[in-house]
């Protein structure tokens, strides 16, 4: 009887201390685990936009990073956005070179010291701020999500990457807005072009030519959206001699609906001079595929083939010019080269008296198609000129790919700069469709690991009891 005690009592120490043993080792398994989890930038996004995987247009911004860039989130301690910190946690992750920080403010009002924002007062909770090369950028919270046809969008890694590019360029391109002829305000009706020229390294200003009397030095190009008024023969004269430079232009201009008067005789002159004529018109297209079906005069052009488009063809993203005016060419240069970038239908007709009433095409208009946007490049000055400047407001900009058109342009004007643009991605869609590769991975986790996990676990469970 003692006998068969002791050996009981044997196997039970045995058992406890094999238990303790097991015990400890799953405990040093998971917590190396977690530690190596939190060292290795090792991640699985599963969500269908792939909201928190960091683009290629990212990684190529931060690989070049040699200086510090701090970004510091605006949050109270019990109100950080979870999307905003895991996305940051990502930029972390993908340079040593990017410091990540949130700021309580309300606590603490002197964390803002070290970011160096001049003259910028409130800073509402919610805001990112991106500071490095003695430059920052302030991202405001409603910078970051937007509602859309789509969805609601997350603009998180468009900001954050464009900022980063913003403050760590060693130098940014001078753009001016031309002003004084009732153009479209940068402040207020053109906002999100001047943020997406911001977010992709330029600098921005406006310029009064009666003022200043000729374009600055330091201009790298210079932008005309939808001027109602002309310019004067002296302010012609000094765009004329910044073209004749080198210089680069990019003129926006709406249709004229009302009058057979020439309103834009010295913008015209100009275009004229590189083989573009403006003169007053409008574009109807009678095709469906080629117009939005709340109205005929809101086009869906065809690309025509060159840089700025190219991108756009390949990607299957669609302009939407609401209000056209056709440009036609005119006699020009043997060396000044021009390129269609976007035409109306075969199907279209151009009005060029505008005093005619009739609603359908008539004698005297013109049958389609009609170009809508040149490219023009003669021996040093370029030139980009666009039959519509709706497409590039606040409430039109992010409609397919009516930004990537204007930024694309601009791009291209300026030699060929590449863009880091990233789109927003869609955060409340209701299903997941796993496609490819991500397809290949779930299928080996949900099929092979986790129920080899579970077999291994449950072997070990049956050699526990057995030793009982």
């Amino acid at each position: 009887m003692k006998k068969e005690q002791s050996v009981i009592a044997a196997k039970k120490k045995k058992f406890m201390v094999t238990s303790i043993i097991w015990i400890v080792v799953v405990a040093l398994i998971v917590v190396f685990g977690v530690q190596l989890a939190y060292r290795v930038p090792w991640t699985y996004d599963m969500t269908g936009q792939k909201l928190f995987v960091l683009s290629e247009e990212t990684k190529n911004v931060t690989d070049g990073l040699t200086d510090t860039v701090k970004i510091g989130a605006v949050y109270s301690d019990s109100n950080q956005d979870a999307m905003v910190s895991a996305l940051l946690k990502e930029y972390e992750k993908i340079s040593p070179n990017i410091q990540v920080e949130f700021l309580d403010v309300d606590k603490n009002p002197g964390m803002l010291a070290g970011y160096e924002l001049g003259d910028v007062k409130a800073v509402p909770n919610g805001t990112i701020i991106v500071n490095g090369n003695g430059r920052y950028k302030v991202i405001a919270p409603t910078e970051l999500f937007a509602s859309g046809e789509t969805g609601n969008q997350f603009y998180g890694e468009s900001e954050i990457t464009g900022a980063i590019r913003y403050v760590t360029a060693e130098t940014l391109p001078k753009i001016y807005f031309l002003q004084g002829h009732d153009e479209l305000k940068t402040g207020t009706d053109t906002a999100k072009a001047v943020a997406l020229l911001e977010r992709d390294a330029y600098a921005v200003d406006t310029l009064s030519l009666l003022e200043k009397g000729s374009v600055p030095e330091d201009a790298s190009m210079v932008i005309a959206v939808s001027p109602a008024e002309d310019l004067s023969d002296e302010e012609a004269a000094a765009l004329r001699t910044y073209l004749e430079a080198g210089g680069k232009f990019l003129l926006s201009v709406d249709p004229t609906l009302s009058t057979n008067t020439d309103k834009l005789k010295n913008f015209g002159e100009i275009t004229r001079s590189y083989g573009i004529d403006i003169a007053n018109n409008f574009v109807f297209e009678e095709d469906q595929s080629y117009y939005l079906t709340t109205s005929n005069m809101y086009l869906i052009p065809r690309y025509g083939e060159h840089a700025i488009t190219e991108q756009m063809i390949n990607d299957q993203k669609y302009v939407v010019l609401p209000l056209v005016r056709g440009l036609t060419e005119v006699e020009h240069a043997d060396d000044v080269k021009l390129t269609p970038l976007l035409q109306s239908s075969p199907s279209s007709w151009m009005r060029t008296d505008v005093s005619i009433a009739e609603n359908g095409m008539t004698e005297k208009d013109v049958q389609g198609p009609i170009n809508l946007a040149y490219a023009v490049e003669q021996n040093g000055p370029r030139m980009v000129v666009i039959g519509d400047s709706n497409f590039m407001t606040d409430g039109n900009l992010e409609m397919q790919g009516n930004s990537n058109l204007f930024i694309n342009s601009v791009d291209w004007l300026n030699g060929g700069r590449d863009s880091a643009m990233i789109a927003g991605k869609v955060i409340n869609s209701n299903s997941m469709v796993v496609r490819g590769a991500d397809f290949v991975k779930l299928m080996i986790i949900c099929c092979v690991v986790m129920p080899l996990v579970m077999f291994v676990g449950a072997i070990f469970v049956w050699r526990m009891k057995k030793n009982k």
